[in-house]
């Protein structure tokens, strides 16, 4: 028996000692995978500073591409203002503002002269439409343009239309490109300001009520 008993504690050494091998290996296993998931998270971290930085250079290549087609769809309506706004005015013709800052100085202060001449297109002809008090007045138009108009557009053209016709200029605001958000169009609408999408123009009727 006690030969016996001295054999299973032999065992039972061995078991231990093959259980704490195990322990040791399983703890070299956890370091090793903690090790890993580390470095994983360091590349994750590493892979998305790459990506933001990727979309900020996307994000810039996009917004330079913008102002380029914005650029260019200007061009584009100031050299075809005849098909484009000759609905509206007979004979339009483009207004170079220092011609005219002499006249708008006298109602107008600097910053909102300037404010003016920000204005993307400034158009000067007689309306195709009488009015009550006169046929065919002289108008301009105020025309802000972009690839997508949005209300940032319709505000600015309103606001410099506004200021023109504290000069006593008979002012009418536009905005003119290939797309319209939803808001820009009820907007549109509501305040009476001329949209030009696509070789088509919207809401004349309410411009000229409102600002005629």
């Amino acid at each position: 028996a006690q030969k016996r008993t001295e054999q299973r504690v032999e065992e039972l050494a061995e078991a231990q000692k093959r259980t704490e091998q195990r322990v040791e290996e399983l703890a070299e296993a956890q370091k090793r995978t903690e090790q890993r998931v580390e470095e994983l998270a360091e590349a994750q971290r590493r892979t998305e500073d790459r990506l933001e930085r990727l979309t900020q250079r996307v994000d810039r290549i996009e917004l330079r591409l913008a102002k380029v087609d914005g650029r260019t769809l200007e061009i584009e309506y100031e050299r075809k203002v005849g098909g484009y706004f000759g609905r509206l005015l007979r004979n339009p013709k483009v207004i170079d503002l220092g011609d005219w800052e002499e006249k708008l100085e006298d109602f107008l202060t600097s910053d909102q002269i300037e404010d003016v001449w920000l204005a993307d297109l400034i158009l000067k002809g007689r309306l195709r439409f009488p009015l009550a008090n006169q046929p065919h007045p002289e108008a301009w138009l105020v025309v802000e343009i972009s690839v997508l108009v949005d209300v940032e557009d319709l505000e600015r053209a309103i606001r410099r239309a506004d200021l023109l016709r504290q000069a006593n200029v008979l002012a009418i605001p536009v905005v003119a490109g290939e797309e319209v958000t939803e808001r820009a169009l009820q907007m549109a609408e509501g305040r009476g300001v001329v949209l030009v999408k696509d070789g088509s123009i919207r809401f004349i009727e309410q411009a000229l009520q409102r600002y005629t």
